[in-house]
């Protein structure tokens, strides 16, 4: 069900009110969810980002929908949007250049910088209750407690893309394409290859279990526990059945099983075994994960919406029609190699003859290169991309054909 909303522009704060009138109508289907949160009453809020047209928040639990979409609120252009939901149990959103706080009533905006592009910005809240905002490209890192903006972006010690940030304790863990960093509350640290054993400083999530066990989800290396400043163990596709070494998300359950999101589906580890899920996501990128009270594992995927996962059954969240259902047939398998110098192979499915459109594009949106633009016949396909003359980077790989639309996630290492 879908929330209608009014906006209302005040100086820098902008103040939206959401009002109790619904209609049945909010389609995850193809759109890209780059965040997952489960609020105290156990619904789902989440991020959705419709294919570079519009973004949300939406909240959902026992089949009703409410959405806030941003972009027509504020009439705006098209910015990409994360979620958090802070200690209050109010909602925060990420989205262009500011932080919105929802209350339960209404949005609240705080301006944290003039301009800028944001994608694959995290939200987190340390145990002193600051939240912290961070932006992947280019990096920027801000701190807010109630109204005031402390910008550290200068302070944070890498030039690289940011990932994901996880708190615990006094400690601020930020992950980097340089390393990983460690912010005690006075300075900043960072962990790479020059002053540590660890075994890559690509680095895009962080996790400690209940145990206390690091894990570091790296973005060429798989899924690697932190055992102790010499001790690294990895879980990748070189020795489990992993697909993909990229690790965009992780969590654990209430019986302490690891589960973590990859860029060609999602796992579990349980006694030092890793299982790949269910092979109807083997070859997509999962950039959320969440496992709620009832340990029921919730996915957000790169263009397919979302979907969660009770152990019995795999359920698409969405408000599928009849024309929908034909996507199943369509595929965009994970590039491999991944990460890839210079060149790696892309396979594609289409149930019937249709006119193809694969194409490349960097973490701005624009147009690195069109692989196919023709007619193709039913079947498996495939295609080599080489990048030879692009810089090291994540670049999109989208596949258009009919009414299918999808992309994944390639990472560039030179």
């Amino acid at each position: 069900m879908k929330a209608k909303i009014i906006a209302v522009l005040v100086f820098f704060s902008v103040i939206i009110y959401a009002q109790n009138a619904y209609n049945d109508s909010v389609n995850v289907t193809d759109g890209i969810v780059q965040s997952i949160n489960i609020d105290k009453d156990g619904a789902v809020v989440f991020s959705l980002i419709r294919n570079y047209f519009s973004s949300s928040v939406v909240k959902y639990k026992d089949n009703e929908w409410t959405e806030w979409n941003f972009t027509e609120m504020l009439n705006s252009d098209f910015f990409w949007i994360s979620t958090f939901i802070d200690h209050n149990n109010n909602y925060l959103a990420f989205h262009n250049n500011s932080l919105f706080k929802y209350d339960g009533s209404q949005w609240n905006a705080i301006k944290l910088f003039s301009a800028g592009f944001v994608k694959y910005s995290n939200i987190i809240e340390d145990n002193r209750n600051n939240i912290w905002v961070s932006n992947y490209y280019p990096s920027q890192l801000f701190s807010i407690i109630d109204t005031n903006v402390t910008d550290y972006t200068s302070q944070i010690p890498f030039n690289g893309e940011a990932g994901r940030m996880f708190a615990h304790g006094d400690s601020l863990w930020i992950c980097s394409s340089e390393g990983l960093v460690l912010y005690d509350g006075n300075q900043f640290f960072i962990f790479d290859l020059s002053n540590s054993n660890l075994p890559t400083q690509n680095i895009y999530s962080f996790f400690i279990d209940s145990q206390k066990r690091k894990w570091i989800g790296s973005m060429n290396k798989g899924l690697i526990q932190w055992v102790d400043d010499s001790t690294f163990i990895e879980y990748s596709a070189s020795n489990t059945d992993l697909k993909s070494n990229f690790i965009n998300d992780i969590d654990e359950d209430s019986k302490g099983t690891l589960w973590f999101a990859t860029d060609s589906g999602f796992a579990k580890l349980e006694n030092g075994i890793v299982t790949r899920q269910p092979a109807i996501l083997e070859n997509n990128s999962i950039v959320a994960l969440k496992v709620d009270e009832s340990d029921n594992i919730w996915l957000g995927t790169y263009g397919r919406g979302l979907y969660y996962f009770d152990h019995n059954a795999f359920n698409r969240i969405t408000d599928l029609n009849e024309s929908d259902k034909v996507e199943l047939n369509y595929s965009l398998s994970q590039n491999y190699p991944n990460p890839f110098n210079p060149n790696t192979i892309i396979k594609f499915q289409v149930p019937s003859s249709k006119f193809v459109k694969l194409q490349i594009h960097d973490l701005l949106g624009r147009e690195v290169q069109t692989l196919v633009n023709a007619p193709m016949s039913a079947g498996e396909h495939e295609v080599t991309f080489n990048g030879s003359n692009l810089p090291s980077g994540v670049y999109i790989i989208t596949m258009e054909a009919g009414n299918y639309r999808h992309s994944i996630k390639s990472l560039l290492l030179k």
